[in-house]
């Protein structure tokens, strides 16, 4: 049985045999060369992706004189609230759908008239706003 062996760069050229699992050595890679340099394509993100990044991007703020980084979603809510105790009614109505889903309910009912129950809502969301370190624009 012969051995094999595979031609160096001192082999001349006419001494290499060309067959099976012996490729021509002008069509090889090189030492450290990849057989895909560019690799696999990334795949495209999904919506739900996309979206979930766009949320969570950074974006400044000013409020009460300094600037600090929040992320998207923090700045649209903040938005929202600011909106709503400046009286805008499409504002006033998404947030209060907001506070009923998501925030818990007090054992105290509310007070029985509206003005009074408009009271206590903007109470609670200019605290809601003075957490948060934002001033509406009027007040800046």
């Amino acid at each position: 049985m012969r051995k094999r062996s595979s031609p160096g760069p001192s082999d001349p050229p006419g001494n290499y045999e060309v067959g099976y699992r012996k490729p021509p050595q002008h069509t090889r890679f090189k030492p450290g060369q990849s057989g895909n340099p560019r690799g696999r394509p990334k795949a495209e993100k999904s919506l739900a992706a996309a979206l979930n990044d766009a949320l969570k991007a950074k974006v400044k703020l000013r409020g009460n004189g300094k600037e600090r980084g929040v992320s998207s979603l923090d700045a649209y809510f903040i938005r929202v609230v600011v909106d709503a105790i400046q009286g805008k009614a499409s504002a006033q109505r998404l947030l209060l759908a907001l506070m009923e889903r998501f925030l818990p309910t007090t054992a105290d009912p509310a007070p029985a008239g509206n003005a009074d129950a408009v009271a206590v809502l903007r109470e609670e969301i200019e605290l809601m706003v003075k957490r948060s370190g934002v001033l509406p624009p009027d007040e800046k």
